[in-house]
């Protein structure tokens, strides 16, 4: 595996590093600020230099396993190609300005640090759509981001209104989901594959 596939892989672990170690230490703000800051910081930083390489000639599939299924496999594998590492920096470059500017915007609010480790986890999961190579790992990165969504949505959970809105918002994704599940499912039946 050459250090393309790696960076590619590594660009979705660092936020979901940071939303991990932001949850564990989420009650001691400033540490928060920095993990979350950092994790998609240096997200950001590996996917220019990943982009960089891809967008010189380097494009590599890497496949980190196979999960059976009876059916057709679901391989467990990035892309690294132009358009895959331009929204990947893309991504990385807003999911930045908004954990920055949440440090003064939310800084003060006690459950900053569940906030900045959804968005740390947000970050991760677009990140995954838009790197995977097949289908079902895209949809699992579609469905973390929607239930990020949704609990972003509901932060101010004392309000009613949040409440509404985050039940509203899950409701309303997972529906629409259920067109993306089959529409998955009728792709890999026609092609023999889940992969992009």
């Amino acid at each position: 595996m050459s250090l393309v596939g790696a960076g590619a892989a590594l660009v979705i672990v660092l936020p979901f590093a940071a939303a991990v170690t932001g949850l564990t230490f989420g009650k001691r703000r400033l540490l928060a600020q920095r993990i979350a800051v950092a994790g998609t910081g240096l997200a950001l930083l590996l996917a220019i230099w990943v982009g960089v390489a891809v967008w010189g000639g380097d494009r590599e599939v890497s496949s980190w396993g196979t999960i059976p299924t009876g059916w057709i496999p679901i391989e467990i594998a990035t892309r690294a190609d132009p358009l895959s590492l331009t929204l990947a920096v893309m991504v990385a470059a807003v999911a930045f300005a908004v954990q920055v500017y949440s440090t003064s915007y939310m800084g003060r609010d006690p459950r900053y640090g569940s906030y900045a480790a959804l968005v740390s986890l947000f970050t991760s999961a677009m990140l995954l759509v838009v790197l995977a190579d097949d289908l079902i790992v895209l949809l699992v990165g579609w469905e973390i981001m929607g239930i990020c969504s949704a609990l972003l949505i509901g932060h101010y959970w004392e309000l009613p209104e949040a409440r509404a809105a985050a039940v509203k918002a899950f409701v309303v994704t997972h529906l629409g989901d259920m067109g993306l599940l089959i529409g998955v499912l009728l792709l890999a039946g026609l092609a023999g594959s889940f992969q992009v």
